[in-house]
C-alpha cells in the first residue's frame, strides 16, 4: 500500500513541475514582451 502512496505522490509531484516549468514560461515570455 506505501508503494502505491509513493507512485501517486511521485506521479503528482511531477506533473506539479511541469505545471509550474510551463507557467513560468509564460510569465518570462509575458516580461519580455512588457519589456
Amino acid at each position: 500500500a506505501k508503494e502505491i502512496e509513493l507512485q501517486t505522490l511521485w506521479v503528482q509531484t511531477n506533473v506539479d513541475k511541469a505545471r509550474v516549468e510551463k507557467l513560468s514560461n509564460e510569465v518570462a515570455d509575458l516580461r519580455a514582451k512588457l519589456f
